[in-house]
């Protein structure tokens, strides 16, 4: 009997050795495996940080090359742009001064900007003399059309802006002679400030000009040319001029002043006087 559980007892230290031994090779294994599975990790991410590095600076190149190309394109379009369209001049917009001390640019300046119809000086090829012969008398000057207008707060006119053309407009502010001007189809941004006594030559009655002409100038061609009397320098005197545009009952003429190489043009209205055909 004594014998029997001294065999029990061997094989229970044996046993417990072996499970010691056991758990001490798993935990081995474990600590290698964890170590193995570390590095694997840090391999990785050191490999894939290294391509994430590699493709941003591949698409910061790309996109560094793509606007260097877009830039090149642009300027090469553009000098070709100018190699073909000549470069236009403003004139310069008359500022007022109302006496509230609100500096105005000429709201028709900016709407003929808005429009693509810069008032300019123009080109110097194909454009008339106005020292050749002149068809009509030199006296034969066209007034101002104001003469029925009464200038009073919420009148109804015609204005004509700094380009030419004529417009519905309405006077909506009057400091003695010194109205602000409203153009009906166009934002208040676009109000001037004129002088009865300055800019008498812009004002003419409601619908004098702004209603469909059945003048015989309306048909009047591009590059036709024409007699126009501009309202600058003065005094006024009759020129030769050239049709570069039309639009409804005003054309758009470019012409010369005397002896001058600069070269304008404004747009006339067919009814106002103003323009005439070559051999009127």
């Amino acid at each position: 009997m004594l014998s029997v559980l001294a065999n029990v007892k061997d094989e229970t230290t044996t046993i417990r050795r072996t499970v010691k031994d056991i758990r001490h090779h798993i935990g081995k294994d474990l600590r290698e495996m964890r170590k193995l599975i570390n590095s694997k990790i840090t391999e990785v991410k050191f490999m894939f940080d290294e391509k994430l590095k590699a493709m941003e600076s591949k698409l910061k190149d790309s996109q560094a090359d793509a606007i260097k190309v877009a830039m090149e394109n642009s300027k090469k379009e553009w000098m070709e742009e100018m190699r073909r369209k000549k470069v236009e001049k403003p004139t310069k917009a008359q500022n007022f001064t109302p006496a509230g001390g609100k500096n105005l640019t000429s709201g028709a300046t900016r709407r003929e900007n808005a429009a693509g119809e810069s008032a300019s000086v123009l080109s110097r090829s194909g454009v008339l003399n106005s020292d050749t012969k002149v068809t009509v008398s030199q006296d034969d000057i066209p007034k101002d059309f104001s003469e029925s207008i009464s200038f009073e707060l919420g009148t109804y006119v015609d204005c004509r802006d700094t380009v030419g053309m004529w417009l519905e407009a309405k006077i909506v502010e009057r400091q003695d002679k010194l109205l602000r001007i409203h153009y009906l189809k166009w934002d208040s941004n676009w109000d001037e400030y004129l002088s009865i006594d300055k800019d008498i030559l812009r004002f003419a009655p409601a619908g004098k000009f702004t209603k469909p002409s059945s003048n015989a100038m309306v048909g009047m061609q591009i590059s036709d040319k024409v007699m126009v009397c501009p309202l600058q320098p003065a005094p006024r005197r009759w020129v030769e001029g050239l049709v570069v545009k039309s639009k409804g009952a005003h054309l758009k003429v470019r012409y010369r002043i005397g002896k001058s190489a600069d070269k304008f043009s404004f747009w006339f209205h067919c009814d106002s006087g103003e323009v005439r055909p070559r051999n009127a």
